[in-house]
């Protein structure tokens, strides 16, 4: 009992020298903390080891005061930190308009929230990021043929995403399909997703399942939440192969995209568009090309 403990001498200096002073008590819990989580393992195997001498005294110490849970203090030490890519460190590439790169920005974002049940998402980040920076463009012209393919001059207004038709138009075109990982398997991914997203996919949802299809297509047996194993590709290889050797050589592209990129991508162009964009724009509107809002009250 804490009375007993007390009596007998405890954290009280008694005559004799017994018991403890305030700084001798503290080093006893850091003492405690470290022989009590030794075991913990911070970081990857084989650099895994003991959490250091500050974290075991953060852990107890919080934990015997009550602050917080040692299990919440070892698990926010021992987790693996991976460098995130911030929007401040991105720079547009040759010929990218200020707008197009703040469309790429936002579509980065975007997509990151989509990966983040991939497998050991976010640690290849980098890898995906260099990846789709350079292949984004491409990406977008081949989604928006297989999304116009079928369309007729009345459905110009329709929203911009991928239907099931289309999805099976674009598989057999690339020919994803394996002994291991059949069309059914495609066919049911895509239905997946276009449950869980409410709807056709758009773009960003579109270059998700393809990342998520990459990774499953050389893990067929692979389940949500299964442990990294040295027989698994990292999830950028099997990226990498899917697009390089089944979706760029193999699927069709909207040549009108890929025209109007390598125009405005051109030596000189971008600078001569922000030069002159007011004057254009207001040209434009001139000819009306935009719906301008009117004062209330004006005669039209």
């Amino acid at each position: 009992k804490q009375t007993d403990f007390i009596n007998g001498g405890g954290l009280r200096l008694d005559e004799d020298g017994g018991g403890c002073t305030y700084e001798e008590w503290i080093e006893v819990l850091i003492r405690v903390g470290e022989a009590r989580y030794r075991n913990v393992r911070c970081g990857l195997p084989p650099d895994d080891s003991s959490p250091p001498v500050v974290v075991c005294a953060e852990a107890v110490l919080q934990h015997v005061a009550g602050l917080r849970s040692e299990q919440g203090s070892l698990q926010e030490a021992s987790r693996i930190p991976f460098p995130r890519i911030a929007s401040t460190e991105m720079t547009r590439q040759p010929g990218e308009t200020p707008s197009d790169f703040s469309r790429w920005k936002w579509l980065w974002k975007q997509l990151c929230l989509e990966l983040d049940r991939v497998h050991l998402w976010p640690s290849w980040e980098p890898q995906a990021f260099k990846m789709l920076r350079g292949g984004f463009q491409r990406l977008t012209s081949i989604f928006s043929y297989y999304v116009k393919a079928s369309w007729m001059a009345t459905d110009c207004e329709l929203e911009v995403t991928l239907s099931e038709r289309a999805w099976e138009n674009f598989i057999t075109d690339c020919g994803f399909a394996t002994p291991r990982f059949d069309v059914n398997r495609l066919r049911s991914l895509y239905r997946s997703e276009v449950e869980r997203c409410g709807g056709p996919l758009h773009v960003i949802q579109f270059i998700a399942l393809l990342i998520h299809i990459a990774f499953l297509r050389l893990h067929p047996t692979y389940q949500p939440g299964d442990l990294d194993d040295h027989t698994m590709r990292p999830v950028p290889d099997c990226v990498a192969e899917l697009l390089y050797e089944y979706v760029f050589p193999r699927a069709a592209s909207d040549a009108s995209i890929e025209a109007a990129l390598r125009t405005r991508s051109a030596n000189g162009v971008a600078s001569a568009l922000a030069l002159h964009n007011v004057a254009l724009r207001n040209m434009y509107v001139k000819l009306g090309g935009e719906q301008v809002s009117k004062p209330r009250g004006s005669s039209s």
